[in-house]
């Protein structure tokens, strides 16, 4: 079979109540010994994914922070939300008393102000924590010059989606031959992305919706059913 990217969100898709399922590991090796690469695409940033994650499976690259940071070998791209951009974010989630995150590749800061007095790494996301009412005010005021969705905001034309292209660009492969794993709402755009989209059965309603394929939860074999169905295994 001609060799495949395999792009897999990490909760609710590769991982359950911290653990990844024995058949999900065992689908990874299998596929992993096919030939094709396995890319972890998560909405968090390097420094929160799980250690073990990264201890027991060798992943060819990292696409984390929602596409806020690219990783394949040497090659490292990070697409950083300007500094006054998260000045002006932050300082409007502060007067709107609304709980937020500076995400660097390094650190989580749960204030702006910790974030400038302890670092200066690129800010690659900040997730937001309110109602959809509010959710809306925040698109209507940000989305023109940044990426912002329910919960997650990255620079402008950033997502799991475009994490992807680029991945696939570096590679000088081509975008039929990824396959991209999800179960929530930030996965939207990475599952319309890739040659085939595919929806955990534990998904939300709005991504199964719009997969090719939809699978099993995480924790009833789902990723190894999915891999065996797509000929992946």
């Amino acid at each position: 079979m001609k060799k495949k990217y395999i792009f897999l969100d990490i909760d609710g898709t590769l991982v359950t109540g911290a653990a990844v399922p024995e058949s999900a590991h065992e689908a990874l090796v299998r596929a992993k010994n096919a030939g094709h690469e396995l890319i972890l695409c998560t909405g968090r940033s390097l420094c929160e994914i799980f250690p073990f994650l990264l201890e027991d499976f060798e992943f060819d690259g990292i696409i984390s922070s929602s596409g806020g940071a690219v990783k394949r070998g040497g090659y490292e791209c990070i697409h950083a939300i300007g500094e006054n951009d998260c000045a002006e974010l932050c300082g409007y989630f502060d007067e709107k008393q609304i709980p937020y995150t500076v995400m660097t590749g390094e650190e989580t800061y749960y204030t702006f102000a910790e974030y400038m007095g302890s670092s200066r790494a690129p800010v690659e996301q900040i997730d937001y924590y309110c109602s959809d009412e509010e959710t809306a005010h925040v698109v209507s005021r940000f989305g023109g010059r940044l990426n912002v969705i329910p919960s997650e905001i990255t620079a402008k034309g950033i997502s799991k989606a475009s994490g992807i292209l680029e991945y696939i660009s570096v590679c000088k492969a081509d975008i039929c031959d990824a396959a991209a794993f999800g179960d929530s709402e930030n996965d939207l755009e990475m599952i319309r992305c890739a040659g085939v989209g595919v929806a955990m059965g534990n998904a939300s309603d709005g991504l199964k919706a719009v997969a090719d394929y939809v699978t099993d939860d995480v924790d009833r074999d789902g990723l190894a059913k999915a891999f065996e169905a797509l000929g992946l295994i």
